[in-house]
């Protein structure tokens, strides 16, 4: 079984946009373990997707708290846990969907032997084993994650976001409509 880990820890926007690759990877690979590395509160966003095994969340903001208070053993300590954790996992492939330093750093500690970055910068490309340049259609936004779905050979289909409800959280929100006299149907928040 192919393990394979997204890194698209921030920006919700991307998320959403970027929700359609795993899709895209069960379609190439039905048995595949699929994580994503998410940062808290986005991640919400994802534990309802059948298409991702796994989230993985990563507290930035602890890690930078961390810092500014001068906690560098502490931080280090954070460091080496997340390390051990995701080695533990032992993924096969790791995508960079940021091309970030933050996001190139958390796909190599990884230790996936084969980390993709998509459009690579800020020095990320020399943590990476293979650097894909960002593609796509230029009048579509989030079209550089279909671009990185094609070019891994993934089913990228039309590639539209697809974000899931949680059966729960669908039944917690029909039921207030309903105590509220509101009609229940596609709504957009």
């Amino acid at each position: 079984m192919t393990r394979i880990l997204i890194v698209r820890s921030s920006a919700i926007g991307d998320v959403v946009f970027a929700s359609a690759l795993p899709g895209a990877i069960r379609r190439a690979h039905p048995d595949a373990h699929i994580a994503w590395l998410v940062e808290p509160g986005i991640h919400e966003l994802l534990l309802a997707d059948p298409d991702i095994d796994e989230v993985i969340t990563w507290s930035k903001a602890e890690w930078v708290k961390l810092w500014k208070s001068g906690q560098r053993l502490e931080l280090l300590r954070r460091v080496r846990t997340l390390r051990r954790e995701l080695h533990a996992r032992r993924f096969d492939i790791a995508l960079d969907l940021q091309g970030l330093l933050k996001s190139g750093f958390l796909t190599w500690l990884s230790g996936a032997p084969r980390r993709v970055g998509l459009g690579s910068k800020e020095g990320s490309q020399l943590l990476m084993s293979e650097v894909i340049p960002r593609g796509g259609e230029k009048a579509r936004i989030g079209s550089e994650y279909k671009y990185l779905a094609e070019q891994l050979g993934f089913d990228a289909g039309d590639f539209l976001p697809t974000l899931k409800v949680a059966p729960d959280a669908e039944a917690s929100v029909l039921g207030k409509l309903a105590a509220h006299g509101l009609a229940s149907g596609s709504y957009a928040v």
